[in-house]
């Protein structure tokens, strides 16, 4: 129920994003393509709306009582995502040290 509502947030917040930005060029990565894009805010923007999304979130669903704090989870799921990170490497050059954690 979480993670759909977080999917449908960010979702949201990257639709409201397609209305004004800023430009980048990605690099090939492992299928070559070189291409621009339009960003239509900043990445610092963008880092700070996600944040604050994802905290209402887990502070709604602290509030509802749905918000799982089983510590045991948490830990395999941070397990987990400690072994993927580095092979994101594959795709973007800078993505394993992009902030994954949210205040």
């Amino acid at each position: 129920m979480l993670t759909l509502r977080l999917v449908a947030a960010i979702s949201l917040c990257l639709t409201a994003l397609a209305l004004g930005g800023c430009q980048t060029t990605t690099s090939g990565g492992a299928v070559g393509a070189e291409r621009k894009q339009l960003m239509l805010v900043s990445s610092q923007e963008l880092d700070q709306m996600a944040a604050q999304s994802y905290n209402k979130l887990k502070a709604d669903a602290a509030t509802k009582g749905t918000l799982n704090t089983d510590h045991a989870m948490e830990q395999r799921v941070r397990a987990i995502a400690a072994r993927l990170e580095p092979q994101t490497r594959v795709f973007r050059a800078d993505a394993p040290g992009w902030n994954g954690k949210s205040t």
